[in-house]
């Protein structure tokens, strides 16, 4: 497995080679719960990408307030 982590454009992004799990389908709870948590923080939405040979996922960067 490789994993890249980048960041661009205001923005961090997590990118894997993918490697499909041949006896169960994703439910995709994790990547929805990401998602909803950032719609309380933010408006810039996350991205989630599969060209069938990586799995990418932008997350914005957050401000902090202090």
């Amino acid at each position: 497995m490789l994993i890249e982590v980048n960041a661009a454009n205001e923005s961090v992004m997590v990118t894997n080679n993918l490697q499909r799990k041949q006896s169960e389908e994703s439910t995709g709870t994790g990547l929805n719960n990401i998602r909803g948590r950032y719609k309380f923080l933010t408006t810039r939405e996350v991205i989630v990408s599969d060209d069938g040979k990586s799995f990418r996922v932008t997350l914005p960067l957050l401000q902090l307030e202090l």
